[in-house]
């Protein structure tokens, strides 16, 4: 089980808001997406297993079992530590990130003294249990419209005013190359004060080349501050406006359907 405080969210009593989940989704070193598990069980009296199912829904969008994952291996439960286990469920399981699932986990005696006994984490669960089979099948939840804070990918940060210098947007939203700008760009010196002159163009000129198809997020400097006076974009007048001088609604229209296609 993990437990996140936010200490500045206060709900009406004064507490402090805490949140519950039985796994945690983080990432490897390579940038795929795992999720952590773990479970408090004694190694050295019993064994620890992860058991995945597959999942639809009924009629009324509630979440049902529909048969055992079996991992790449023909494993039917993967075998835990005491502590955390990353599991990359795509490669392990076949399943991938859009993929609803449902889990639980296997204690088993070490000694065959006692039955073994299904649990479940803190979190959403189903329990499908009945009278023949009071049980194994009660399952935690994990669903791909929760939200996610960690992705996967490496990032790319970029200054917008210094990408690809030159290209700018025409009237109908096309991108053209203006080679006095950059010429006076490249006569330059960059400080912390002046501009270059860059636009939303030159990062769209950069993605048609493939040249960020690497990263999973390209995050930026201010766009929506209506500063047109720096660089950085940071003199904030109105969080709803563009910075005029980077481009208009339509060029980032233009640019993140770019985004979501890379």
């Amino acid at each position: 089980m993990k437990v996140s405080l936010d200490i500045n969210n206060k709900n009406v009593l004064g507490h402090d808001n805490v949140s519950f989940c039985g796994y945690k989704l983080t990432k490897s070193e390579y940038g795929f997406r795992e999720l952590e598990f773990s479970y408090p069980f004694d190694p050295d009296k019993d064994n620890c297993y992860l058991e995945v199912y597959n999942v639809d829904t009924d009629e009324y969008g509630n979440y049902k079992t529909t048969k055992r994952a079996y991992s790449a291996d023909g494993k039917d439960k993967i075998k835990l530590t005491a502590g955390a286990n990353r599991i990359d469920m795509a490669n392990t399981f076949g399943i991938d990130a859009s993929q609803p699932f449902a889990y639980h986990f296997l204690i088993e005696d070490k000694g065959g003294k006692t039955f073994p006994k299904i649990k479940t984490d803190i979190g959403t669960i189903i329990d499908e249990r009945s009278p023949q089979n009071e049980n194994r099948n009660i399952f935690n939840i994990v669903s791909p419209n929760q939200s996610a804070s960690s992705r996967g990918g490496a990032m790319k940060l970029v200054i917008v005013d210094s990408q690809h210098v030159g290209y700018v947007y025409d009237d109908e939203n096309n991108i053209y190359f203006d080679k006095n700008l950059q010429k006076r760009a490249q006569s330059g010196i960059k400080t912390i004060t002046n501009k270059f002159g860059g636009t939303l163009a030159g990062l769209e000129y950069g993605l048609d080349n493939g040249e960020y198809d690497s990263y999973g997020r390209i995050i930026s400097l201010p766009i929506f501050t209506d500063d047109d006076f720096t660089a950085h974009a940071y003199w904030n007048k109105n969080c709803m406006q563009m910075a005029s001088s980077l481009g208009n609604i339509n060029n980032y229209a233009s640019f993140q359907r770019k985004m979501f296609a890379h």
